[in-house]
């Protein structure tokens, strides 16, 4: 009988150690879910006026001065093209 106790203990006792294990993995889980997210957040409002920048560089037509925008920004020329294509096709 007093075995039995003993190994009903040593159970209980695995049992505990294995339950605060996972509630250890679960919370620094949780504080890596909500740091990634921090950092994200941080990083889209800190860059929110250059990438603001960016897109309205895009968004300039051909200057001749600039080496870059020689054919106008990505999204000029995109949208030069669509209606280049769209023209086309309702004539």
């Amino acid at each position: 009988m007093d075995n039995l106790i003993l190994q009903m203990n040593i159970q209980y006792l695995y049992c505990r150690i294995y339950i605060d294990q996972v509630v250890i993995i679960q919370k620094n889980y949780r504080m890596f879910k909500v740091r990634k997210k921090y950092l994200l957040v941080r990083s889209t409002t800190k860059n929110k006026e250059v990438m603001k920048d960016i897109k309205e560089v895009g968004l300039l037509p051909p200057h001749k001065g600039i080496k870059v925008l020689m054919k106008g920004g990505y999204i000029y020329r995109e949208a030069l093209n669509d209606f280049k294509i769209n023209s086309k096709i309702n004539i």
